[in-house]
């Protein structure tokens, strides 16, 4: 085979497994989505996209010179590279391997990012990730993992210098690198896919983002514990689960830097083949305990163990044999098991399960390389114990490093811009909250999933009367009350974006049916009551100038509750109540005819025995007239007066 041909074969494998390593990030991408809470799902999306832009320009800027442009034309070891800055002066046959590292870089920020999920915003976000691809990743990369570069065939490295040499390794300088003539250790450390160097460092590094930015709201219950998460969606975070799984034989196999050479091609198939091994082994060993431990199969379990798995086979997938890979994958399982157990029990909270699956499964990895790996004796059963002592030490090393630069960049971020500020409630400040924003808080507007309430939003009249509540409202409580604008101002930017023609049916008219439909509201939704905020109900009263706000209390509590709470069905409820009050003062409609009989008779409360009327009942509402609070009176204690 002439080199022309064989340099092809190379750049073909590695591209093509890099746009596989790639396309983790829709796999990534649906597991945040099925493991968060629906209202978060925009801002995981965008914030996995900038992540991709950010670390493309970063990294091909100044990470990639760090980890991969060699200090030295004399091969001595260095820390980090001084050469390729902005990719200048990279060889054209090189261009394939700065874009496979390029994309292993953006799969560690990515894991970063989940870890964080629900809390950080993306301008601190992005903040930390052009940090992360210029300063904290690259430099590991040059010093623990050595990788060939793509133009090099061989170096004639020495016995002990071989360890991983012919298998891949990132840079020959770096001073733990298995293929430095001279590192630090007696025997340089072994991360053949990047276990240590992409998931224990990005595992690290969401651990410290988790501490600093503290659990979610809701994460603890009223007594201080910790309570697992509720899964939003088991279809999507087993569809990314799966589409993970099969990134990771790219992420693996294209680590071998080509497949023109003998021992490249069966190095793949034995990394394919211990990928497989691991993460059977990993489903098969979670579900057996599972079933041994309660009977039950947990999904999330079985999941995680095999994400684990696939972390931890990363570092030693070249050089363990098969049996040897389902002991790793199902020593993974167990390890991340417990250090899950372990984050709930110190109230970390961690909803997808990133510090588990990478961190734990990364230390694992790196140690069972030390212990399993067999080419040239180098593990503990084959061997005589040097690895492990180097893998021991890199363990160390990219711990020490990117947590350390992760806590000092997350706090510097903290402190000048603000880090740990709920998504829900404003993300930074409320005068940067606009519409896009809140679009991007819920886009699936779970709140209009009413009917009716998204008839009232969508029609002009009504969103016209929204952007009215939501300017006055601003003022009045912006400081207090920014999730319950959050809510308003999506409603609002919905309506602006549905077309009239895409309605099912009309608006419907509170004016033309009047108190029969207060009724027929009351009598569906039997006793059920919702309770104003107090400082909204005085907003409300003043701005709808009406202290009469008795008549049609009751009515008004039956409807918000069919109308599922949402803050701009109340203020419509109230305005349309506010114009039939009116109307019935004017026709002098409020009169009662006596035990009940006449025209509004049937607005006493059937189910629950009780008149709704001022003057015959003990009023159910939350609040008097003038906006104070009252003890709300049971269904059973609320009969007419004789």
């Amino acid at each position: 085979m002439t080199d022309q041909v064989a340099s092809s074969l190379d750049t073909s494998w590695v591209l093509q497994n890099a746009v596989m390593v790639l396309t983790m990030q829709a796999g990534s991408t649906f597991l945040q989505v099925g493991l968060t809470r629906t209202k978060f799902v925009g801002i995981t999306i965008l914030k996995n996209m900038t992540c991709m832009a950010v670390m493309v320009i970063t990294f091909g800027i100044a990470g990639y010179a760090f980890a991969f442009g060699s200090g030295s034309s004399t091969g001595a070891t260095t820390f980090v590279g001084l050469r390729y800055f902005g990719l200048d002066g990279v060889p054209s046959s090189m261009y394939g391997h700065a874009f496979f590292h390029m994309a292993l870089a953006v799969t560690a920020m990515t894991i970063v990012a989940a870890g964080c999920c629900e809390r950080i915003f993306c301008k601190p976000y992005l903040i930390y990730a052009a940090v992360f691809g210029t300063i904290i990743y690259p430099p590991v990369a040059q010093s623990v993992q050595a990788r060939r570069s793509a133009n090099v065939r061989s170096w004639g490295l020495t016995a002990r210098a071989r360890v991983c040499a012919d298998s891949a390794v990132w840079s020959a300088e770096g001073f733990l690198s298995a293929s430095n003539p001279s590192p630090a250790l007696p025997v340089g450390a072994m991360d053949f896919a990047g276990a240590g160097v992409v998931h224990l460092c990005a595992g690290v590094a969401a651990l410290t983002s988790c501490l600093i930015c503290g659990p979610r709201d809701g994460f603890l219950d009223e007594n201080g514990h910790a309570k697992r998460t509720t899964t939003t969606s088991y279809a999507n975070a087993g569809i990314g689960c799966i589409l993970l799984w099969i990134g990771f034989f790219a992420f693996n196999c294209g680590s071998t830097n080509g497949i023109s050479t003998p021992t490249q091609e069966d190095q793949a198939g034995r990394i394919a083949l211990t990928t497989s091994g691991a993460s059977a082994g990993a489903v098969l060993a979670s579900v057996c305990i599972d079933q041994v431990r309660s009977g039950q199969m947990d999904i999330m379990k079985c999941m995680r163990s095999c994400l684990a798995a696939l972390v931890a086979i990363a570092s030693s997938c070249h050089s363990v044999e098969p049996w040897a890979s389902c002991l790793i994958g199902a020593g993974a399982g167990v390890v991340a098991d417990a250090l899950d157990s372990a984050l709930l029990r110190f109230k970390v909270d961690d909803p997808i399960g990133i510090v588990p699956v990478h961190l734990g499964g990364g230390l694992w990895g790196l140690l069972a390389a030390g212990i399993f790996a067999h080419r040239y004796g180098t593990g503990v059963i084959y061997g005589d114990g040097r690895l492990l002592l180097s893998q021991v030490v890199a363990i160390l090393f990219e711990t020490a490093w990117a947590g350390a630069l992760s806590f000092a960049t997350f706090r510097l971020i903290d402190r000048y811009l603000g880090l740990n500020e709920s998504v829900a409630k404003g993300v930074e400040t409320f005068g940067e909250l606009d519409v896009e924003q809140a679009r991007m808080l819920n886009v699936d507007h779970a709140m209009l999933a009413n009917q009716g309430v998204r008839m009232m939003v969508t029609d002009p009249k009504q969103a016209a009367l929204l952007s009215r509540f939501v300017q006055h409202c601003r003022k009045e409580y912006c400081d207090e009350q920014v999730a319950f604008l959050i809510e308003a101002q999506r409603d609002l930017a919905y309506a602006r974006s549905v077309a009239p023609d895409d309605l099912p049916a009309r608006t419907p008219d509170l004016l033309a049916r009047k108190a029969a439909l207060f009724r027929e509201f009351i009598r569906k939704g039997g006793t059920r009551q919702i309770n104003i905020n107090a400082k909204l109900h005085d907003v409300i009263q003043e701005r709808l100038g009406d202290p009469e706000f008795d008549t049609i209390a009751m009515a008004m509590e039956e409807i918000f509750a069919m109308l599922q709470n949402g803050p701009f069905a109340r203020f419509w409820v109230l305005e349309q109540a506010r114009i039939h009050q009116r109307r019935m003062a004017r026709r002098g409609a409020r009169k009662v005819a006596p035990g009940g009989a006449g025209a509004d008779s049937d607005s006493t409360d059937a189910g629950a025995g009780r008149a709704t009327t001022p003057s015959n009942r003990k009023r159910g509402s939350a609040y008097n007239v003038s906006g104070q609070r009252e003890p709300t009176a049971s269904s059973t204690d609320q009969q007419p007066e004789p």
